[in-house]
């Protein structure tokens, strides 16, 4: 055996990665933990999209029921009750309950409103802001940077919480 394997074999950091499969093994969403990025979006778009619809609002679909955008425009995910909608899914980071964080927020994209949605192993919650919402309390402010993006260009910021909770300016999805 390989010096390199033996002590990645009798890592802490691999045992975290195991801890944090376990704490979603066997749970409702387990599925959720094991998807690319982008499943996990298109499935949160929907989700959130579904939600609206039991809730009495409109959202915008094609004639074959997939979800449709505003002229082709690619700043938003969905379109509810006529507002451009952006959706962020986050799965709860680590073993604690209710540590999301939402990221890749982008204040120069045109949408009207956000969606986030919260998902532990066994329950999901949803809430939204107004594109004025985080332009009064994340855009501009250095502690919810991102980062750069890519070229190191972008302009990106995150909501993450933790033992504060969920900020008090997201709105919970009655309402809309």
């Amino acid at each position: 055996m390989n010096l390199i394997n033996e002590i990645a074999l009798g890592s802490d950091t691999l045992k975290e990665k195991s801890s944090n499969l376990e704490f979603w093994r066997g749970s409702i969403f387990e599925s959720f933990k094991s998807m690319s990025p982008v499943a996990k979006g298109s499935r949160g778009e929907r989700l959130a999209a579904e939600v609206l619809e039991k809730l009495g609002h409109t959202v915008l679909r094609k004639k074959n029921g997939k979800l449709q955008r505003l002229d082709g425009d690619k700043d938003h995910d969905i379109v509810a009750d006529g507002y451009r909608t952006e959706v962020k899914l986050s799965l709860t980071w680590g073993d604690t309950l209710n540590t999301f964080t939402w990221q890749q927020l982008r204040p120069f994209q045109n949408y009207d409103r956000i969606i986030v949605i919260g998902m532990n192993p066994n329950d999901v919650d949803m809430w939204w802001a107004t594109k004025e919402d985080l332009e009064d309390n994340i855009f501009g402010k250095t502690c919810y940077i991102q980062h750069g993006g890519k070229d190191g260009n972008q302009d990106l910021y995150w909501i993450r919480t933790g033992a504060a909770g969920i900020p008090s300016w997201l709105r919970n999805m009655e309402e809309w």
